[in-house]
């Protein structure tokens, strides 16, 4: 009885039990598994589904926290969603809600930018004067 490379563990017979290690679980055929995207195990027999606002990738012993700016949005989540122009994550990290100080800049921004281009027309067109003018049989 043992292990191979892959970190798989023949089940034992009678009273003796073989536990898989971290990361992986048991099969029905009493062979380990590595745990599934989107869940871990660290002591327990079983993987488990991360919580909404964590993630884990195949085989972890842990899920972790998504990175600033996304989220898990579900249970069992394998990877983490940026969240959209103008929401944050949430204090759970499974959720987008509106960002009103992230709004309020970029209207802030918005406004700066449509004065800009507003003083710029204004300074650049001059008036027209008569003498630009001529008409189609070139007289003016």
């Amino acid at each position: 009885v043992g292990c191979n490379d892959d970190g798989h563990f023949l089940a034992g017979t009678g009273t003796v039990q073989f536990l898989c290690p971290p990361a992986y679980e048991p099969t029905d055929s009493g062979w380990c598994r590595s745990c599934p995207a989107g869940r871990y195990k660290s002591e327990s027999e079983r993987c488990s589904a991360c919580p909404t606002g964590r993630f884990a990738q195949e085989g972890s012993e842990e899920c972790r926290r998504c990175p600033d700016g996304q989220v898990a949005e579900s249970p069992g989540s394998s990877v983490c969603i940026a969240c959209p122009i103008g929401r944050s994550p949430g204090s759970d990290m499974a959720n987008c809600p509106l960002d009103l100080a992230q709004l309020a800049l970029i209207v802030f921004c918005l406004t700066c930018i449509v004065v800009a281009v507003a003083v710029l027309v204004l300074t650049v067109k001059r008036p027209m004067r008569v003498v630009d003018v001529s008409l189609a049989d070139g007289r003016t």
